[in-house]
């Protein structure tokens, strides 16, 4: 067979002693590059590893649907960091409560009577077209969701819209909370819009790292539209 593959060394006056370069027992995925660790030992790793956030996967929903979910085949332990572009999040003609719960020890996490993983909301604020009120507040933990936008629209609903900016970390990392923000903006029937900032802790089983996220309308209506794209931070 006339075909090779062949590993080429530097000029012998580039480099001293000998080096072992260690290759991966498999072929890895699509996508991935050659990473090393500095001693020799290669491995296979998500492109854009080195700095800054790489897209993962994008919902695209334009029809009514209960979720936007991120599964844990796109919230995996490749990353600690991700974020959640939405844009133009409309619920219709319905008013609307955009929420968010995870799933953690092979099981989504939405109800109330599941005190290992609750949220406590540490700031809540909301400028313009809309009332809103903090999910907690002092010290208690009783809501397994975040509800990041309400919207007090009625029979002119369809003109909400939302574009926000959703960051969170999965790892159990020895004990410690993890963590939530938000931030964007909104409008609200033809009065203008809102300016929307937030964040929560997420107490957790300390031991289970969060390995989904799904957004939803908090009163059971439809999310009707909305553009969700999630991101990994690289090299976290």
């Amino acid at each position: 067979n006339a075909h090779y593959v062949g590993l080429k060394s530097p000029a012998h006056s580039q480099f001293s002693g000998n080096h072992t370069i260690t290759m991966p027992p498999n072929t890895g995925t699509s996508g991935q590059f050659l990473s090393t660790d500095g001693n020799g030992v290669t491995s296979w790793a998500a492109a854009g590893g080195g700095a800054g956030w790489t897209w993962l996967a994008k919902n695209d929903i334009t029809s009514n649907t209960s979720y936007s979910t991120f599964d844990n085949t796109k919230v995996t332990n490749a990353y600690t960091n991700y974020a959640v572009v939405m844009n133009h999040v409309n619920f219709g003609n319905s008013s609307g409560k955009l929420g968010a719960f995870i799933y953690a020890n092979g099981a989504w996490r939405q109800g109330t009577g599941e005190e290992d993983y609750q949220f406590h909301v540490a700031e809540y604020v909301s400028t313009g077209g809309a009332s809103f009120n903090m999910l907690t507040s002092g010290n208690s933990w009783t809501h397994s969701y975040i509800r990041m936008m309400y919207s007090n629209t009625g029979s002119s609903a369809s003109a909400l819209g939302a574009n926000l900016v959703f960051y969170f970390n999965t790892r159990a990392n020895g004990g410690l909370y993890r963590s939530f923000a938000w931030q964007g903006t909104q409008t609200v029937n033809n009065q203008g819009g809102g300016i929307l900032l937030g964040g929560a802790i997420y107490k957790g089983q300390t031991s289970h790292d969060i390995t989904g996220i799904r957004f939803y309308e908090i009163g059971g209506a439809n999310i009707a539209r909305g553009e969700f794209n999630l991101y990994g931070l690289a090299g976290s």
